[in-house]
């Protein structure tokens, strides 16, 4: 009963109920309802499905819960939450409009429960309804992962990872992978104490994956953490010194892991403004033809199989010096004037 009595709905679950008012007497068979006012034709009306197949994820880590619930005709959606089946007593009960459905569930301990949800007609009838198992785990909640930041490129091979204490945590199940889905682990630790770990052994160049998940004192995970990419940049190889011969000048550096390749700059200036020469290769070195006389100024970096390149290495100079003068014909200029004056 509604609206200060003017208007009430009856709703037949299951079996046959007789309504009767103002002088009239209708029998509501199951699956069907009325609404009975004032301003109403009172008729029985189907009442709506159970909105089965909503997609209500079985487990639910975090402290919200948001799903879409929409169907022709239906204004709004009923849920309510309880620790059985049977519904006694929920712990949770809200009416939400059609569309997108948002639960806080920060209130309500881990553990199992009952999800259960009806439609509600546009004349205030509601249906049948859908009953959904729902697992909470959303404490601990994951940690704030900090370092390295998620998307960050650095050179340096052994990066630190550090996060945030989250409350109610005892310890951490940290992994690191090479994927997104955390199936190529490279390290784990199942309970590592403290917030602060350090790599033992240094990362070749690549994109890498880490994630934290918090543990209870007793032990019990909370929700997962989310994997946060990074990337280790490939290193610029060392150089050797310039070789200078009849041919020409070659630049050479030492190899790196197979599938790499280098990108090489030559310049006529340290700050590489006047660009001579700038190409990729897969060779650990680049010889230079018939170069002109002067200053010249090279640099090189690595590139990766993914074509990921990293920074430039130092700057190196070589000079190459003017040929020397063929002055040989000067001695000749003495002896033919000899030759003419003894004439």
């Amino acid at each position: 009963v509604a609206e200060e009595g003017r208007r009430s709905r009856v709703e037949v679950i299951e079996g046959r109920v007789r309504v009767a008012g103002d002088r009239r007497s209708l029998p509501v068979t199951s699956g069907f309802g009325i609404v009975a006012g004032s301003d109403t034709a009172v008729r029985p009306r189907r009442l709506p499905a159970a909105p089965l197949g909503l997609p209500v994820p079985p487990v639910v880590e975090e402290v919200s819960l948001s799903f879409t619930a929409a169907e022709p005709g239906i204004a709004a959606y009923r849920v309510q939450i309880a620790t059985s089946r049977s519904l006694t007593t929920p712990v949770y009960d809200r009416l939400f409009p059609a569309g997108r459905i948002d639960l806080d569930v920060s209130d309500l301990a881990d553990g199992p429960y009952v999800l259960k949800i009806r439609a509600v007609a546009d004349d205030g009838l509601e249906g049948g309804d859908a009953l959904y198992d729902l697992e909470l785990n959303t404490r601990p909640p994951a940690p704030v992962q900090l370092t390295p930041p998620a998307g960050s490129r650095g050179i340096d091979p052994m990066p630190v990872f550090t996060w945030a204490r989250p409350e109610g945590s005892g310890a951490y199940h940290f992994q690191l992978a090479t994927d997104p889905g955390m199936t190529r682990l490279l390290l784990e630790q199942t309970r590592f104490e403290g917030e602060r770990l350090s790599l033992e052994q240094p990362l070749p160049s690549g994109r890498y994956y880490w994630r934290v998940t918090a543990l209870d004192p007793e032990g019990k995970p909370g929700p997962e953490g989310l994997p946060r990419e990074f990337r280790i940049l490939p290193r610029a190889p060392d150089q050797e010194p310039a070789a200078l011969d009849p041919s020409g000048i070659t630049f050479q550096w030492r190899p790196g892991r197979s599938g790499q390749g280098y990108r090489f700059q030559l310049a006529a200036d340290a700050e590489f403004a006047r660009v001579i020469e700038d190409v990729r290769t897969d060779e650990d070195r680049y010889h230079l033809t018939d170069p002109r006389p002067g200053t010249y100024f090279m640099r090189v970096k690595t590139i990766d199989e993914d074509g990921t390149e990293g920074p430039f290495g130092r700057v190196q100079s070589v000079e190459v010096p003017a040929p020397e003068r063929d002055l040989g014909w000067l001695v000749l200029v003495p002896a033919a004037l000899m030759v003419l004056l003894s004439l």
